[in-house]
């Protein structure tokens, strides 16, 4: 494993050599290198690769948070962690917007705030070698870079992404994307498309309607007079994209199951066996495997739909995309907004909300800026909007809550939510406690307790 240079930038020069000390007793290989003066900062980041930083938040001179800002727009793949003596969560929330990928609290036990940095410290070092695999393994290729232009972005998760997406447009294998209302989903299905003819068929509960519009029907089935080809017929040696596959009921789902398993189909009303030439690609806005356990959702059709399975991350995941995002979409609207000046403090505005409509709804946002701001960004929108936080119910997809029989109990539920969390948010416990509503150190005290 590599060595990790790990910068601790604290004002209190005790804390930071006891810090240190901690880190020294772990079985992981450092080089630390240590500094009591947030102006040191730049040089030492001009100097020396760093990989990963531990902070405090409250300095003299420059504030922790505006590091946290710099450092993340500048070097998008130094790990942030900040050692504070504030156990808040509204703070803890505002560094994880501005890059943070962690928040430690000073006050914690030596073992527990050991624990959490070995794994910090072992996470930075995977995250370091899939980026060399990334760099490897999935280099960008020229031929097909054209296909992949409509996809606006410089974060790293992204490119992973894309990179991902151009090892697999060759493949037959259905593919599933995950991902938040406006994200991107069908802008991916089309990057994967190409030149291919590509269509878009909505799933719903009424099943019937549904597989009309996919098989197609004979003449005089159900009292039609006139046949009606399906998707699958007009769009052969093309892709299908099948939008919100987790709608589908149990009897739609079964006969998706059989299109892709045999590779045929028969128009409603027929026993014609033809040959399945359309590619397949699933998008859903939910993970689909809390629908598998408890029965919603075929096992066998996830799986077969999980070959290729790719998630979109959302806006709030890639803020560093904003300052590509902003001018695309304002030249979009019209000549003269790609050409209108921005107000100075736009992309930290734009940082501090969440946008759970996501690109969707920053395209919304700056044409209602644009357009209320007689030929200029209106700044007083961008300001309600922005320091508006949205319902805490508003990015939640409007879906029952699917619970197992027999019912869990509380002790069980409580274990299956941070389970949940922490798998959202990849393992982060500070991320996780955010969705949750919990402090980091309250999830880790619950955490202990399962």
């Amino acid at each position: 494993m590599k060595t990790l240079n790990t910068l601790i930038l604290d004002d209190e020069p005790v804390w930071v050599d006891n810090l240190s000390q901690l880190i020294s007793e772990l079985p992981v290989e450092v080089n630390i290198i240590k500094s009591s003066d947030p102006k040191q900062c730049a040089s030492i980041l001009e100097s020396v690769e760093i990989d990963l930083i531990l902070l405090d938040l409250m300095m003299p001179d420059i504030n922790g948070l505006q590091i946290i800002n710099e450092v993340h727009c500048l070097y998008p793949n130094i790990t942030l962690v900040v050692v504070s003596g504030m156990d808040n969560l509204a703070t803890a929330v505002e560094c994880m917007r501005a890059g943070a990928s962690d928040f430690l609290v000073k006050g914690s036990e030596t073992e527990l705030l050991q624990q959490r940095l070995q794994t910090i410290l072992e996470k930075t070092n995977l995250e370091i070698n899939y980026r060399s695999l990334v760099d490897r393994y999935f280099e960008p290729n020229a031929e097909f870079d054209a296909n992949y232009a409509s996809l606006i972005s410089r974060s790293p998760k992204m490119q992973q992404l894309i990179g991902y997406a151009k090892t697999i447009e060759h493949s037959h294998a259905p593919i599933l994307i995950q991902g938040e209302t406006g994200t991107g989903k069908m802008t991916l299905a089309r990057c994967l498309g190409g030149e291919h003819a590509i269509e878009r068929l909505h799933c719903h509960s009424d099943s019937q309607q549904w597989l009309q519009q996919l098989l197609g029907y004979s003449r005089g089935y159900q009292g039609f007079g006139q046949p009606q080809l399906g998707l699958l017929h007009k769009l052969q040696d093309g892709y299908l994209v099948l939008s919100q596959v987790e709608l589908l009921d149990s009897y739609a789902q079964s006969v998706l199951f059989e299109l892709l398993n045999h590779h045929h189909y028969s128009p409603l009303g027929t026993d014609a066996q033809l040959p399945i030439r359309t590619r397949i690609i699933c998008t859903t806005l939910v993970d689909l495997q809390p629908f598998v356990d408890a029965g919603k959702f075929r096992a066998d059709l996830y799986y077969k739909l999980s070959v290729h399975r790719m998630r979109v991350p959302p806006l709030r995941e890639r803020t560093e995309d904003l300052e590509l995002l902003v001018p695309h979409l304002l030249q979009q609207l019209s000549a003269e907004a790609a050409l209108a000046e921005l107000p100075n403090n736009l992309y930290e505005l734009l940082r501090s909300y969440p946008f759970p409509g996501n690109i969707s709804e920053l395209s919304a946002l700056l044409t209602e800026a644009w357009y209320q701001g007689e030929e200029q960004l209106s700044l007083q929108v961008l300001t309600q909007r922005c320091k508006t936080q949205p319902n805490s119910n508003s990015a939640i997809i409007s879906h029952k809550v699917v619970f197992p029989n027999p019912l869990p109990t509380l002790t069980e539920t409580n274990e299956l939510l941070i389970k949940e969390a922490l798998n959202r948010c990849n393992g982060s416990q500070k991320d996780a406690a955010a969705l949750l509503g919990l402090s980091p150190a309250a999830l880790c005290r619950r955490i202990a307790k399962l």
